[in-house]
């Protein structure tokens, strides 16, 4: 069965760092990264000529990624890769809490499960979009999100300052995430490593339309995407009062009441609680 959002080893994170395997140094600093996931890389940041030193470089790092604060997540090679069985036995040695799989499309993301892992499916080609609505229905799958790059060169879009190009692809995650009972998806690599507003924007941007965190691959992008995907103190305070006076209903048998003139139902309880997820998130990376 998927487990629901709350339920989920991602419930509340906001930050995905990701950092190629083949390299010891960065491997080394990732412990200390502040982000809330932290994304071991297998496939696309690794050359070809590097993917079994990548590998060995994981596991010789494991046993401090394994005790980090975050949350540690591996993105494999696809299951079409010869890399792809020597990845998992790699998984097995050094089991993450949850791994990405890439390019997934309704086939690839049923055969993922038997990896025995949570699963993050990034949705990158017209046919995986197409499918979303199975992708996330399927066993283990616990979010979905989205690489724009190979989406571009396949569709031809082209990027616009109102980011416009991205809409109904992202729309697309949301609608497919909700309806399945994932958590939020995550959004799409910012390229531009040295733009902190325009990071900051576009994480606005896609929090207004559903999502729940981001990508990143430079330390420096962690903090801006933590920020924006945190809720305030007053929607905490908010989120707080609503679920202890639909808790004190439900006790006296009621399936809603009201708080401060507004109805306070099933729907406003989830929000509730999802905003409480994110903020336990914020504490601890704080």
């Amino acid at each position: 069965m998927t487990p629901t959002a709350g339920d989920s080893v991602l419930a509340g994170a906001r930050s995905f760092l990701f950092t190629p395997a083949s390299s010891a140094r960065m491997l080394e600093k990732l412990p200390t990264s502040a982000a809330d996931v932290i994304v071991v890389d297998f496939e696309d940041g690794v050359a070809a000529d590097r993917k079994a030193v990548a590998r060995e470089l994981y596991l010789e790092a494991y046993p401090a990624l394994h005790e980090a604060t975050a949350t540690l997540a591996v993105r494999i090679n696809g299951d079409d890769s010869p890399e792809h069985d020597d990845d998992l036995e790699t998984l097995a040695a050094g089991p993450p809490a949850a791994v990405f799989i890439p390019k997934a499309t309704g086939r690839s993301a049923r055969a993922a499960a038997s990896i025995g892992l949570p699963l993050v499916a990034a949705i990158e080609s017209a046919a995986g979009l197409l499918e979303a609505p199975a992708i996330a229905a399927a066993e283990r799958v616990e979010a979905l999100t989205m690489g724009a790059a190979d989406l571009g060169v396949e569709l031809g879009f082209e990027d616009r300052d109102d980011r416009q190009q991205l809409l109904a692809f992202r729309s697309t995650l949301v609608l497919a995430s909700a309806a399945a009972g994932l958590r939020r998806p995550i959004d799409v690599v910012f390229m531009d490593t040295g733009d902190a507003d325009g990071l900051a924007a576009e994480s606005d941007y896609a929090r207004t339309l559903g999502f729940g965190g981001k990508a990143a691959i430079h330390p420096a992008q962690v903090g801006p995407i933590n920020l924006a995907f945190s809720p305030s103190a007053e929607q905490l305070g908010w989120a707080r009062r609503v679920v202890e006076a639909y808790e004190e209903a439900a006790g006296g048998g009621a399936g809603a009441t009201s708080l401060d003139g507004e109805l306070v139902d099933l729907p406003v309880v989830l929000r509730a609680r999802d905003l409480l997820a994110l903020g336990s998130r914020a504490e601890v990376s704080s």
